[in-house]
């Protein structure tokens, strides 16, 4: 499939007539935030009970203990249960970077704490804060700053609700180019944007450049082989995608992009080729009593089957890096699970290997990854 795109030195301005011509200018430089703005208005204006509806599980919310990092006292806050805020769904990589540990709690409470601690801020955080302050928003909630990291008691606690943090937000913004916390986004910052074109000289003299499409760039990208990413992306009710060519955005009914325009009616319905998900309808689960076979057929044998095709950095993190998927389906569903199976265990446990020998997931305490499980195996399963 061939994708153009047409790039601009010069800053893109709304002036065009576009009824016939959808296409539209990426400027090269740096993206106009103003677009960001106007989708989000226009999915929560226009796209009703599929993109607004509260997720269900909101605890963290309503008790103030989810911390949140304030773009605007550059600092830690604690949230209220009307707090919007935006989540970071970015690879961490090795690199060294400023994390939320006892030490510097308190620290980092203060206003214009962020900015006066030694180990400096990476660059994916740091482009996530300049995104949120300049569309307008407030308050983005980052793992690295959000959750004390030398805290088992904190971990824990906020790991099985991955789920209601990702669910709630505004929106989330994912790297998906980055390979570790200290890549930029691309077009956040002037200059740098390092699109990949190919040009073919067409018959007419023409020079034709096109780049990946949207779902060739998801599927080749690093951030799509990571396993906490699968269930942050799935999560959220919107998903901003910062990549070198051009910024994207989908929610629960459309898939716009910076190259198109959102109206070009033709380009940003649901059914668009290029519309990726792990499974589009599991984003529309709905908050009723599901059968057990249906949630079995229709849902579960896919999110398996996506997840363990993924890679953890730490083995053990195999069911922690689920249970936010987990917290949903049982909020939703009332279906109950054990050792990563749900109900009907008998159709659960009839998954295989169909490509390798695995190796045992031998981490953890004892029976926390029992051989009849899949998350006691390291590779990825199937089910017929």
């Amino acid at each position: 499939m061939w994708n153009i795109i047409l790039y601009s030195s010069a800053p893109c301005h709304d002036k065009f007539d576009h009824a016939n011509l959808p296409g539209r200018l990426v400027p090269r430089d740096q993206i106009d935030m103003s677009m960001i703005r106007g989708w989000l208005h226009k999915c929560e204006a226009e796209h009703g009970a599929a993109c607004n509806t509260a997720y269900l599980g909101q605890d963290l919310l309503a008790s103030g203990q989810l911390i949140l990092v304030d773009v605007v006292d550059d600092c830690l806050t604690y949230s209220t249960p009307k707090t919007r805020y935006l989540t970071l769904s970015y690879v961490w990589g090795q690199v060294s970077q400023l994390r939320l540990l006892t030490s510097n709690t308190s620290r980092l409470f203060t206003p214009g704490g962020l900015s006066r601690e030694p180990i400096s801020t990476p660059k994916t955080i740091r482009d996530a804060l300049q995104v949120v302050r300049q569309i307008g928003e407030r308050y983005i909630w980052i793992d690295a700053l959000c959750i004390i990291q030398d805290s088992a008691e904190d971990v824990q606690r906020q790991l099985p609700r991955m789920g209601s943090i990702y669910g709630e937000s505004l929106a989330t913004l994912i790297a998906v180019d980055g390979t570790n916390a200290d890549e930029d986004l691309p077009g956040v910052r002037p200059f740098t944007r390092r699109p990949t074109l190919y040009h073919q000289w067409t018959d007419l003299g023409i020079d034709i450049a096109h780049r990946p499409t949207f779902r060739q760039t998801i599927e080749r990208s690093r951030y799509n082989t990571r396993g906490w990413t699968f269930q942050e992306r799935l999560l959220a009710k919107r998903c901003i995608f910062f990549s070198a060519g051009e910024v994207s955005f989908q929610c629960r009914e459309q898939l716009w992009f910076e190259s198109i325009w959102e109206d070009a009616d033709s380009h940003s319905s649901t059914t668009s080729p290029d519309l990726v998900n792990v499974m589009t309808h599991w984003s529309l689960l709905p908050a009723t009593d599901v059968d057990a076979q249906t949630l079995f057929n229709n849902y579960y044998i896919d999110l398996v089957q996506g997840f363990t095709e993924k890679t953890l950095g730490n083995p053990e993190d195999i069911l922690s890096a689920f249970a936010g998927i987990v917290e949903h389906v049982t909020k939703t569903t009332k279906t109950t699970f054990f050792c990563g199976l749900c109900s009907p265990l008998t159709e659960s446990l009839l998954w295989y290997h169909p490509t390798r020998a695995p190796s045992r997931r031998e981490a953890g305490a004892p029976g926390q990854f029992p051989s009849w499980s899949w998350a006691g195996w390291k590779a990825p399963v199937r089910y017929d």
